[in-house]
């Protein structure tokens, strides 16, 4: 009596570590002696940069990295990978002096954006890909703008019973871009205008103005002196 022997390949396990990336096309997780040569299927990963396989090819990353036919071996391979970095530019919009932070970044760092004001601006807000002072650094360039706006400024009045004359008035606010301010001097019955104080400066002064470029709040305080009146008799 005559026997055939019979054959079947032996199956073998390929496994994967993507260390956090994922593939388009999966890769075949087994194959036999008698599959055709294939190339793994490189894998993506948000911020990183591709570097190559290793594990069952050797302890050095490489790409390609393809499965030859004839092969007879459980297989592994492990995913290597680099991190990018990513440029951030800040603009300095209107009002803004200087800007920190700007410059090149790893992603997802942590990043810290900040700026200085120019004298009679405060700060607004951030524009632009990133609007918010500290974030982590996207995957992909960005630009953000620091904005500020104009600090209005109060002026306030005590005229200490003396009234402006008809159609005179004198401005409550103002800014750092504002034209020059002068004063209108109030009257008052039966006295004199000494001139104006303000705040906690000594003196006063009979002609008040505010230049263009100034900063900060005021208060002024008009004073007086009593008119007297003398009887030279006859």
């Amino acid at each position: 009596k005559a026997y055939t022997a019979h054959w079947s390949e032996v199956p073998y396990v390929i496994t994967y570590n993507l260390d956090g990336g994922e593939v388009a096309t999966a890769n075949p997780t087994g194959y036999n002696i008698a599959s055709e040569t294939f190339v793994l299927n490189e894998p993506v990963k948000v911020g990183y940069t591709f570097l190559g396989w290793t594990g069952s090819n050797g302890d050095v990353p490489q790409k390609p990295v393809s499965v030859v036919q004839g092969s007879k071996s459980d297989l592994s391979f492990t995913a290597n990978w680099s991190i990018n970095s990513y440029r951030l530019d800040i603009i300095a919009g209107t009002g803004i002096n200087t800007v920190t932070g700007d410059g090149m970044h790893e992603y997802d760092s942590s990043v810290t954006a900040s700026c200085t004001m120019l004298d009679g601006y405060e700060f607004d807000k951030w524009t632009g890909d990133i609007t918010t002072e500290t974030f982590n650094m996207p995957a992909d360039n960005a630009t953000m703008t620091a904005n500020a706006k104009l600090i209005n400024y109060t002026i306030t009045y005590d005229l200490n019973g003396g009234t402006l004359a008809e159609g005179d008035s004198n401005p409550e606010y103002y800014n750092i871009t504002s034209a020059t301010i002068t004063l209108n001097n109030p009257a008052k019955a039966g006295t004199y205008f000494m001139g104006w104080t303000c705040n906690d400066f000594f003196g006063a002064s009979m002609t008040v103005t505010i230049p263009q470029g100034s900063t900060g709040n005021r208060n002024f305080t008009a004073t007086w002196g009593e008119v007297k009146t003398f009887d030279l008799g006859n």
